[in-house]
């Protein structure tokens, strides 16, 4: 992809107020049983399919043409939630900018199959270390995150992160919902 259309697709910031990279982030200050799952690397789908066992679910919430507010370059935005029995425990939203899926029209067939997991079967495929954020009522990610009737926490954490497929780019932001705290991994 030459440099200069690279420019014109990018993710405005304004999903939260300040995105942090892992080493200036304040993780000591993540509730414990918040942080072993927002710090971990992996694929958070094979994770959460590990500790919720035939619970789990991805709900397919949203998929639609992206805002320029959402992804500068035109694309498409999906939207998901990860759910443990009958808790929303992650909600996802991934942008897949236009020039990604004239390339890779299957990103926008997956349904209710897992981005994440179908991506790490792709040769060629990279991804970016995670940003962190917190987001608060108010800010757009906060209200898409939370189902309907849900208790409203003071803050929610999110991390993002890029993956590429050869030099395609797409961006998965994900918010860690209090209910993921009832997840308890084996440790065998």
């Amino acid at each position: 992809m030459d440099r200069d259309l690279a420019s014109k697709i990018s993710v405005p910031d304004y999903e939260a107020s300040q995105w942090l990279l892992a080493g200036e982030f304040p993780m000591d200050q993540v509730p414990a049983g918040l942080r072993r799952w927002l710090d971990s690397g992996g694929m958070l789908t094979r994770r959460l399919k590990k500790c919720c066992g035939p619970g789990f679910r991805l709900r397919l919430l949203e998929q639609r043409p992206a805002t320029t507010n959402e992804l500068n370059g035109g694309g498409l935005c999906r939207e998901v939630s990860l759910e443990c029995g009958p808790l929303r425990t992650i909600f996802a939203r991934s942008l897949i900018p236009s020039v990604t899926l004239a390339v890779y029209p299957w990103l926008a067939e997956l349904a209710e199959n897992p981005l994440g997991e179908t991506l790490a079967e792709k040769p060629g495929m990279k991804r970016s270390g995670f940003s962190f954020a917190i987001v608060s009522p108010g800010q757009p990610l906060y209200a898409a995150a939370l189902p309907p009737g849900a208790e409203t926490p003071p803050v929610l954490y999110t991390r993002r992160s890029q993956f590429r497929l050869d030099d395609h780019p797409l961006w998965v932001c994900e918010v860690f919902l209090p209910a993921i705290c009832l997840c308890q991994e084996s440790r065998g």
